[in-house]
């Protein structure tokens, strides 16, 4: 008896997040994991997975693409990249520095 896929992503989006000691990786915010049945009263910071390359930009479905980040960040995002989201989160959080 194989496990259903939803528990492998749900087991794989818990190790990622260990891996980055449940921190969102774009605003550094502790993030927490919600139950699917409770989907309409989600907060914020419901840990996501997020494509490294985004699917719409030739992203694949690999492990190697994912990193786990609040649904906050995940939906600011878009489909931009992910280095370049990251570097206007930091511009938010310490200020744009000086030339």
């Amino acid at each position: 008896m194989s496990v259903p896929a939803y528990r492998r992503r749900r087991k794989f989006l818990m190790r990622q997040a260990v891996r980055q000691k449940m921190k969102c990786c774009y605003c550094l915010t502790r993030m927490i994991f919600w139950k699917a049945k409770q989907r309409h009263k989600m907060p914020k910071n419901n840990a996501t997975n997020d494509h490294i390359i985004p699917k719409a930009r030739g992203g694949r479905n690999f492990q190697s693409n994912f990193l786990v980040c609040c649904q906050a960040c995940n939906l600011e995002r878009s489909d931009l990249p992910a280095d370049l989201f990251a570097l206007f989160k930091v511009w938010q959080r310490n200020g744009k520095p000086e030339l």
